[in-house]
């Protein structure tokens, strides 16, 4: 995991700013909860902070710290996380952080066996489902369809039968 440089130049209080600064998965769980979820500005700073990791939380070591660069009290942070259920937000946000990462590592691992000249078919395949190429079974069996009824038209033209094109 990569530690969040330490943001420079943010007065305690703008918390855009930090945010933006900070980066990283920081802001993008900032931005959800602000945004997409609907939260004022403090309840999805401290949501944001909760949801990350040590390593990612810049400065803001403490819940005192978060406190004081928001400009409330202790208390307060504490009544945000429960009115607002932050936790539990937080706890989604890991979770959607982790499979994010483990998708993508993942991906990468398919992708390689995939590329493989001595990729067993089933690995290409995964990769093709994973990648949107391959849609399903249905597409396959479609297609299969399509390429024989393809090649019954070129035999009959072959023959010199006529057909209703």
């Amino acid at each position: 995991m990569v530690a969040v440089a330490e943001p420079l130049d943010v007065r305690p209080g703008d918390l855009e700013a930090w945010a933006t600064a900070a980066g990283g998965w920081f802001e993008e769980a900032y931005r959800y909860l602000r945004y997409e979820i609907g939260f004022r500005p403090n309840p999805a700073f401290i949501g944001a902070w909760l949801s990350c990791s040590k390593d990612d939380r810049g400065s803001l070591k403490r819940i005192q710290d978060v406190a004081d660069f928001v400009g409330i009290s202790r208390q307060a942070v504490h009544k945000n996380i429960v009115r607002h259920q932050l936790r539990q937000w937080a706890e989604q946000l890991m979770l959607a952080r982790m499979r994010g990462d483990h998708l993508a590592e993942v991906d990468k691992v398919t992708y390689t066996q995939a590329v493989d000249l001595d990729a067993p078919v089933a690995a290409r395949q995964l990769y093709y489902k994973r990648a949107g190429v391959l849609d399903d079974q249905e597409t396959l069996t479609e297609r299969q369809q399509d390429s024989t009824l393809q090649g019954l038209l070129r035999d009959l033209r072959e023959a010199g039968e006529p057909n209703n094109e």
